[in-house]
């Protein structure tokens, strides 16, 4: 999967994980120390995987809102085959998850199926903040290729900050992401400080969080 087809299956998810504010998911650890939990998604095709990782109250507040945007994944038999980012967030939202991997969807195409699973993690954080001024975006190519990519971003207009990542991110303008990309940056708002998404494939790691 290249950087740009990554970029592209990341802002539908990614910007899954930007946006939700639901019931805190902190608990005090023996330690004191906060953990949060986080929903990690594994897409597979074709022996290769791109790992997802967002808060689930990012994904249980984004569920409760529907923009009708779909991707596309792949095509079987001459036809695209396209993935409803309300439905997998429905899909997260809704399944019953521990450690352990389990199946939430699945799409065939042309190189194969694409395989969707998902468990619940665990991850010590610092407090969120409320209403974060800042979108940080972090791109690290691997493998040797490219260079690292660092953005600053004002939360201010979630139209023009949407627009904004659809270039960084290496979207066409003007395609079907930006009511989803809207949605997760209003949800970020609301979800506070704090890391929002990460994205490992075996060509980038993305992460995107606020401050």
């Amino acid at each position: 999967m290249t950087l740009r087809s990554l970029a592209r299956v990341t802002t539908l998810f990614a910007i899954v994980g930007l946006a939700l504010c639901v019931s805190p998911c902190a608990a005090a650890a023996g330690n004191g120390a906060e953990t949060e939990t986080y929903i990690q998604l594994r897409m597979h095709q074709a022996k290769s995987n791109v790992l997802f990782e967002m808060p689930r109250r990012l994904v249980e507040d984004l569920a409760r809102t529907s923009t009708g945007t779909t991707v596309e994944i792949g095509s079987y038999r001459g036809r695209p085959v396209r993935l409803s980012l309300d439905r997998m967030v429905r899909a997260l939202r809704d399944r019953s998850l521990d450690e352990r991997e389990v199946p939430i969807l699945s799409r065939p195409t042309d190189l194969g199926p694409v395989e969707f699973f998902a468990r619940d993690i665990l991850r010590k954080m610092a407090p969120r903040e409320p209403d974060p001024k800042f979108l940080q975006v972090d791109v690290r190519p691997l493998g040797g290729q490219g260079s690292p990519t660092h953005l600053v971003l004002p939360m201010l207009g979630a139209d023009l900050l949407a627009s904004t990542l659809t270039q960084a991110l290496g979207l066409q303008t003007g395609s079907d992401m930006t009511p989803f990309l809207e949605a997760c940056i209003a949800s970020a708002q609301r979800v506070g400080s704090g890391p929002l998404l990460r994205v490992t494939s075996p060509d980038a790691e993305i992460r995107i969080a606020a401050s």
